[in-house]
């Protein structure tokens, strides 16, 4: 998947699968995160309530 725009400084690629689904929204289990991109994500993810 390509992930861009939002939160995120710069575009990333990773690979995953949807864990769980309710409505219109989603959760992602990444599979393989490059080196560059983890920083990124774990900056989001820490900002994003449950």
């Amino acid at each position: 998947m390509r992930c861009e725009g939002g939160l995120l400084p710069k575009p990333l690629t990773a690979t995953g699968v949807i864990a769980w689904r309710r409505d219109a929204l989603a959760g992602i289990r990444f599979t393989e995160l490059g080196a560059e991109a983890a920083p990124a994500v774990a900056d989001y993810v820490a900002t994003r309530g449950r």
